[in-house]
């Protein structure tokens, strides 16, 4: 009976890190090509906005001219309301062309934009999308100014570099732990996981690699999230901290594919590692709380559970082999750092 449920639990969870990685490459990708839109749509409003005013502007001077001669042959006429007459002309050029520009490339973008994101940040206005449309009839697209059209296309880009890199980080967790899971799955329906050693401890060192690997994507995420652009030295701590990592799972001195491996190498090559998810812990918490993060706000103690159940396994998992079941509120941890990447475009 255990071994069937954890093999539904195990199943379960890879299958979710894997479609989910999936997901948000796919969410990225329309993200991207919503911002290229958007970014061509913003570059001809600005384009005829421009010629708008210069063509304005020479009209209105032209008229200037004739006016003022007009006023002068005029007895008790004045030229002083000429320049404001073309003021407000060019203005109310400009206005015109602006929104009579955003409207057209709005309808244009209607059959695209309805796949390129949330609804709330869609290029289509939300009223529009709740109420039925008749054949052949389209309902009316809502007119941005050329500074919500560089919003928009702002958000959509770095949207699509913060689901890009969570892709990555989701697909390196869920693929790197099928070495680990699968075998140990294989061996709980066969001859029993003692009988295969060697396959799992080479599952578990990819595994230690990889998630490795996790952390250092999270730390960039928190980068990008929270737009950090300086910190260098952080940033080379987190990566000699997982350099550190990744060397001394790498010494042989760990015997990964013996039955019995060390216990001294299993807890040297984890104090980077809890060093730097730590740091991570820290370094989100701070900035969610300085920024009122709401979808991010949870990470940090989903990551510290993580933690918590991860060290006992490591120091007394030997001695005490029911200590290994720490591993599933581990495993539900990270599938809930997960989900709350995945809430960024649901």
């Amino acid at each position: 009976m255990q071994a069937i449920m954890e093999t539904i639990f195990e199943i379960l969870y890879l299958s979710f890190a894997i479609t989910a990685g999936l997901a948000m490459f796919r969410q990225a990708k329309r993200d991207h090509r919503s911002a290229i839109r958007l970014g061509k749509r913003l570059r001809r409003t600005e384009k005829a906005v421009e010629q708008s005013v210069a063509d304005a502007a020479l009209s209105a001077a032209k008229t200037d001219a004739s006016e003022g001669a007009a006023k002068q042959e005029e007895p008790g006429g004045t030229a002083a309301a000429a320049p404001k007459t073309a003021l407000s002309k060019v203005s109310e050029n400009t206005r015109i062309v602006e929104e009579g520009l955003s409207a057209a490339a709005a309808d244009q973008g209607v059959s695209a934009a309805s796949s390129a994101g949330t609804p709330e940040e869609d290029i289509i206005a939300p009223d529009a999308k709740d109420t039925a449309k008749p054949e052949g009839h389209r309902q009316p697209s809502k007119v941005y100014t050329a500074a919500e059209l560089k919003k928009k296309t702002l958000f959509r880009s770095r949207r699509a570099s913060l689901l890009r890199k969570a892709g990555i980080m989701t697909l390196i967790l869920g693929i790197g732990d099928c070495f680990h899971l699968l075998p140990r799955i294989y061996a709980l329906w066969t001859t029993g996981i003692a009988a295969h050693a060697a396959l799992l401890g080479g599952g578990k060192l990819i595994t230690s690699l990889t998630m490795t690997i996790f952390y250092v994507i999270l730390y960039f995420i928190w980068r990008d999230r929270y737009r950090i652009a300086e910190r260098q030295t952080l940033t080379f701590t987190v990566l000699a901290l997982a350099a550190v990592r990744i060397g001394l799972c790498l010494l042989p001195q760990n015997k990964w594919f013996s039955a019995n491996p060390p216990l001294l190498f299993g807890v040297l090559r984890n104090i980077p590692f809890v060093l730097l998810g730590a740091l991570i812990i820290c370094l989100f918490e701070q900035e969610i709380k300085e920024n009122h993060d709401r979808k991010l706000k949870h990470l940090p103690l989903a990551v510290g559970i993580s933690f918590i159940c991860y060290i006992p396994v490591v120091l007394l998992a030997g001695i005490f082999p029911a200590i290994g079941m720490l591993m599933i509120p581990k495993t539900v941890a990270y599938m809930w750092i997960i989900t709350m990447f995945l809430h960024f475009f649901m």
